[in-house]
């Protein structure tokens, strides 16, 4: 039932996914509707931790109902069937997702690629996982170790070279991977409660696009953390005179600005 689902188009939905994971791993009816409750791109893969031999058989089942259309390279609409098998693989073989993963993220240029990567950050705790956010729990996260590695790597070879790695067969980039390649760096440097670093690079992706948005709401987050709400509401106005449409940053701008007791501002916008 679930593949052909699947087949039919409706992959995007994760608690199909889900189903489609009790069914194979024949768990108990109860988990199984707990299961299918999750918001989302939570699965039962990361409700509970699953053994490597599980996570084995969910990639097989997936491999030989679904062939190519599952993977890190696959040619399909629905992110959820690149998404899947970074919560199953392990070691290398989840390093490799991760950098095509992170790499097509970066050259589409979208924002919500750290808060998505974020979601791997689980611990498990009383036989389930649990999403951490204590910066130094999630500074010592394998996965964040290994997504900063990466990014770290991609953007050294994005300065030098336009590309994301010094290889002879790469594809230039266009200038815009930088930024979000800088972007995800910040993203992850605010995760780990590094807010100075963080400031730092934001600064470096204003100078390179003055008009990104995104950036300025991630530079206000990090003044905030960081203690400086005066700047932060300074940074957030910035980006809400570029797009005075986007109510989210209308009213961030206004809440900060209020923080820092900038009343008669805050009215004013």
């Amino acid at each position: 039932m679930y593949v052909e689902l699947f087949k039919r188009g409706h992959g995007e939905d994760y608690r199909l996914h889900s189903g489609y994971m009790c069914s194979v791993l024949e768990v108990d009816r109860s988990l199984c509707e707990e299961a299918l409750k999750l918001k989302g791109t939570a699965t039962i893969a990361t409700m509970l931790p699953l053994s490597r031999d599980q996570k084995v058989k969910l990639l097989d089942a997936y491999r030989e109902e679904l062939g190519s259309i599952i993977g890190p390279d696959a040619d399909v609409h629905a992110q959820t069937y690149r998404r899947i098998p970074l919560t199953l693989l392990e070691g290398e073989d989840l390093r490799k997702s991760l950098d095509k993963y992170c790499r097509r993220g970066l050259s589409k240029g979208v924002p919500s690629l750290g808060s998505d990567l974020s979601a791997l950050f689980l611990v498990e705790k009383d036989g389930r996982y649990s999403p951490v956010s204590d910066p130094v729990i999630v500074k010592a996260h394998p996965v964040l170790q290994t997504l900063v590695e990466l990014v770290t790597g991609f953007i050294l070879a994005l300065e030098s070279d336009s590309k994301f790695s010094t290889s002879a067969d790469e594809d230039e980039q266009s200038p815009s991977t930088l930024l979000w390649a800088w972007y995800l760096r910040a993203l992850l440097h605010e995760m780990c409660g590094e807010y100075s670093e963080g400031i730092k690079l934001a600064e470096k992706c204003l100078e390179h696009t003055p008009t990104a948005v995104d950036v300025y709401e991630l530079k206000g987050r990090l003044l905030a953390a960081a203690g400086d709400l005066s700047s932060a509401a300074d940074a957030l106005d910035k980006g809400r005179e570029l797009d005075k449409q986007d109510r989210y940053i209308n009213n961030r701008t206004t809440e900060y600005l209020l923080k820092a007791n900038r009343d008669e501002e805050a009215k004013n916008r």
